[in-house]
């Protein structure tokens, strides 16, 4: 199954890199708060989730919050490489 870090989709070149910072600080707040709480669904996640079920919601849920999201670890060295190889704009 693959998985996505949250603050690589989010982040732009573009945005000033205080705000990135204020961004990724406030993803990895709203992470940490589900990591603290799985498996509570919370009422903004039912109201906006494509499908009512809960057990799907939980599986997307764990396909996009996950300890990458926190940090990316050795994947940061795999992104980095490939932004040299084929330029920044091919992780757009």
């Amino acid at each position: 199954m693959r998985r996505y870090h949250l603050r690589v989709l989010l982040q732009k070149k573009e945005i000033p890199v205080q705000s990135r910072d204020k961004i990724s600080g406030l993803i990895k707040k709203s992470v940490e708060y589900a990591f603290a709480n799985y498996p509570q669904i919370t009422d903004y996640t039912r109201e906006h989730a494509q499908e009512m079920d809960e057990n799907v919601m939980r599986q997307h849920i764990e396909l996009y919050v996950n300890n990458y999201s926190l940090d990316l670890g050795e994947a940061r060295e795999a992104i980095e490489m490939l932004e040299k190889l084929h330029g920044p704009k091919s992780l757009a």
